[in-house]
């Protein structure tokens, strides 16, 4: 993650930690709630392997989900490629393997998908 993302975040957590940082339907948290995930999501991700220059393609809503892939991808040096829904499967497929995508996150709503 940038160094100022980073700083925003954590900055958010330390000054307005109790107050809500994601408000998606029925889930709510706090933006200490936020920092935490992000990070948990972060150490998720490097256990896997995944690291500073590894493409993460997300295929997602906006929702809290996205949001935290947004900030934790970022938080391990690695790159978040946001893949457009609307594209067909084979337009899918050329922009996963032409960025050298190391792995997908899909929301429940696309794993249809291909």
């Amino acid at each position: 993650m940038t160094e100022s993302l980073r700083w925003a975040l954590e900055r958010a957590a330390l000054v307005a930690g109790e107050r809500p940082a994601v408000v998606d339907g029925d889930v709510r948290f706090d933006y200490t709630t936020l920092a935490r995930r992000v990070a948990a999501l972060g150490g998720g991700l490097h256990s896997l392997g995944i690291g500073a220059g590894d493409v993460i393609g997300v295929l997602a809503l906006n929702g809290y989900r996205h949001l935290e892939y947004w900030l934790g991808v970022p938080a391990i040096g690695a790159v978040l490629n946001d893949l457009n829904f609307r594209l067909s499967e084979e337009e899918l497929a050329f922009i996963i393997d032409d960025c050298g995508t190391v792995a997908l996150a899909v929301d429940d709503m696309h794993l249809a998908v291909g």
